[in-house]
């Protein structure tokens, strides 16, 4: 591509000087020739009462950081700039320009300037002597239970900021273990300098829907310093671990490592049966808690679950692929919404920390319930005391305190207290205080964990913050779930928790650990599991308009549709009551599928025309949507689609065009209704998502045979 810049001159009164002709003193020699002065020609530049046309122009400045000073430079829009000459600054040496005041990313010379820039000069100490870059490959080797259900995984290094999970790792081959097709991979990754890499982690990476998603384990980070010279990382002696950091040992790979070549196929039969499945034991129904069976009644007693963890029933027996989930709850268990919740038929989420007992009686689950005998933690500081709550983490709670403030944790059951010798590391943010107390360097909130006694913290520079979420019944339909995403931030985002369901609309939330970093939030409709953009969302809501209030609601909205270029919208509004033991409210809605065909004509065969029951009914075809398939229709006749339930009605509006549309055969009348002007046999798909709104769709189209 043509290089074309300009130094950007004349642009202030002094630079105008270089334009002006020669003086009476220094006009010419007596000879009659001219000086080596007078055979200059001086630019041509705009006086300060005719401004520089920079139309179909892109200007370059730089920021030079108490170096010499380097001119601007106009560029061609679309063309690509001369670098200037380097500037100097006494002591250092110019190391280059970059696109931003951290000096993060070097500006790209050879790239077409379609916009201004500023650039800002990278010194270094003059002497200063760059290291010689030293590449590396690191190599992983997985375990069993990671390399299952066609993992990938992922090493993201400290001196990555940008993204979650790193990049992917070349996966270099397969080994059998145990079975033929159960074992482990090696992986591997090229560092282009490992003294910049520091520390690598490795996740645990799949494909959800086609969308690279996290797939709940990941290894501790690990020091690359510590390797010595060792290249493999290796956790293939690991047991099944999720939710939670891995921890492996360095080794050197062996190229020549092939596993067990002999490797039997894996046993014919399963130990079929009823098995408690879930997060606890990686969804493996054999490695789950199988139910003892007696007469058709299956029992299993004595199980510790913690809370967060997710499962549901899985029969191996028939298809061997039967799930039973919170659907699948008695109604009179009395544990269903309090210990246990969940959404729809989706997973069963472990609210309290104890040990369960279920029974299993065609296909209906009830539970029971022992809580574990923990103690009562309360965190204190002063006057001010928090009691703590347990998660899987452990007992966890926190405090907003200023600097200096001093807090202990406090065992209730038997009155020991814990303190600065009991954290688990150092802070730089906390010392120690009076009588083994821990001390807060610095105003903000600190989050406590107490884990088998011993103590984690976390700073942060506000009170974590947990706002919700209110949809609409047009937004709740076909399993849809909410995620929500922070200021600029692409992609899915992360799944908020439902709390309950109400009538025709949910509530769910999400808690913002440091509100300090967050201006606006999104929210987003997505599929159950929030692997899939779900055609809606909000616009971004700015935190700092909701005042004291912390709902976001929009159960009054109309349908708003992304693809359409619309938002839903809301009002921050007050929550009326924190849902701590969640009330999941009513079941989930089913899709109503009494719709049908009515009007007048010749479908009717002597039956009263626009009558309900005298209409061709619709049957199911999807969880949004139903079908009515070959229909005779003639010239005349007349029809809309009715749902008696709610009284709607879709009509010639709700046609859908496209290719494949049948809408030209067919014209308007005055109040909506479908008319036929092309008589034939049509097949008719009604996508009810939107109910009682202008949101549902028609798709018609003539049938094979009718075609021919």
């Amino acid at each position: 591509m043509k290089k074309t810049s300009f130094i950007l001159l004349g642009l202030t009164g002094s630079l105008l000087l270089l334009g002006c002709g020669p003086t009476d003193t220094d006009a010419s020699s007596d000879s009659g020739e001219k000086t080596s002065e007078e055979s200059l020609t001086p630019p041509e530049i705009p006086s300060s009462s005719s401004p520089l046309d920079l139309t179909g122009k892109q200007i370059i400045r730089f920021e030079v950081d108490g170096g010499t000073d380097v001119a601007d430079i106009i560029v061609d829009s679309g063309e690509v700039a001369v670098k200037p000459a380097d500037p100097r600054k006494d002591g250092f040496l110019f190391s280059g320009w970059y696109t931003e005041k951290e000096l993060k990313n070097e500006f790209d010379w050879s790239q077409a300037i379609t916009s201004d820039w500023t650039l800002f000069a990278k010194w270094v100490d003059e002497d200063y002597v760059a290291p010689t870059p030293e590449p590396a490959t690191i190599y992983f080797r997985d375990a069993s239970w990671w390399s299952a259900s066609s993992s990938l995984t992922y090493a993201k290094f400290g001196n990555d900021e940008e993204s979650d999970y790193g990049a992917a790792m070349e996966k270099v081959r397969f080994c059998n273990d145990q079975y033929q097709g159960v074992g482990y991979n090696y992986w591997k990754i090229d560092i282009p300098d490992v003294n910049l890499a520091k520390t690598i982690t490795f996740f645990r990476m799949g494909q959800d829907n086609g969308i690279t998603a996290y797939w709940n384990a990941y290894t501790v980070t690990v020091d690359l310093a510590e390797r010595g010279e060792n290249n493999l990382y290796d956790i293939k002696a690991t047991v099944e671990s999720w939710g939670q950091a891995v921890t492996g040992a360095w080794g050197i790979y062996d190229p020549d490592d092939k596993g067990n070549e002999d490797a039997p196929e894996p046993p014919a039969e399963l130990d079929y049966g009823n098995y408690l499945a879930g997060s606890f034991n990686g969804w493996a129904p054999t490695k789950g808690y199988k139910f003892t069976e007696d007469n058709g009644v299956y029992t299993l007693s004595g199980i510790d679950l913690h809370i967060g963890d997710e499962f549901k029933v899985h029969d191996t027996r028939g298809d061997g692929n039967t799930w039973y989930g919170y659907d699948k709850l008695s109604g009179d268990c009395e544990l269903k919404g309090k210990e246990l919740v969940g959404v729809g038929d989706g997973n069963i989420i472990v609210q309290a920390i104890g040990t369960y007992s279920f029974t299993l009686v065609n296909g209906t689950i009830d539970a029971t319930f022992v809580p574990a005998d923990l103690p009562t933690y309360v965190l204190s500081s002063g006057e001010r005391t928090v009691e703590l709550t347990y998660t899987e983490l452990g007992a966890e709670g926190g405090l907003s305190l200023s600097a200096g403030a001093e807090f202990i944790v406090e065992n209730e059951d038997d009155g020991t207290a814990l303190g600065y010798s009991d954290l688990s590391d150092a802070y730089d943010f906390a010392s120690e205080g009076a009588n083994n107390a821990i001390k807060l360097d610095k105003a903000g909130y600190v989050k406590v964990v107490v884990n088998d006694g011993e103590i984690s913290l976390a700073y942060y520079e506000e009170e974590p913050l947990t706002i919700y979420f209110r949809d609409a019944a047009w937004w709740n339909k076909d399993g849809a779930a909410v995620s929500i995403t922070f200021d600029d931030e692409a992609g899915l985002g992360r799944l908020m928790d439902k709390n309950y369901y109400d009538d025709s609309t949910s509530l769910w939330s999400y808690e913002i650990v440091d509100p300090s970093e967050v201006s606006t939030v999104t929210f987003h409709r997505v599929n159950g599991d929030g692997s899939a953009i779900w055609g809606a969302a909000t616009a971004p809501i700015a935190l700092e308009d909701r005042g004291d209030n912390l709902v976001y609601d929009i159960s009054a909205s109309t349908p708003a549709w992304t693809g359409d270029g619309a938002y839903a919208v809301g009002v921050w509004t007050t929550l009326d009551s924190t849902p701590e033991d969640p009330d999941l409210g009513d079941d989930e809605p089913t899709p109503d599928y009494t719709y049908y065909l009515i009007g007048q004509g010749s479908f009717l065969a002597g039956e009263e025309a626009w009558a309900t029951g005298s209409g061709l009914p619709f049957e199911p075809h999807g969880d949004n949507e139903v079908k009515l398939l070959g229909v005779e229709l003639a010239l005349g006749d007349v029809f809309k689609i009715h749902q008696p339930a709610n009284n709607v009605w879709a009509g010639y509006s709700e046609l859908k065009d496209g290719e494949g549309s049948a809408k030209s055969n067919f014209e308007a009348d005055d109040t909506d209704n479908i008319v036929v002007k092309t008589a034939g046999t049509y097949d008719f798909y009604f996508d009810f998502t939107a109910l009682g709104s202008q949101g549902h769709s028609i798709w018609v189209s003539l049938t094979a045979e009718a075609a021919l």
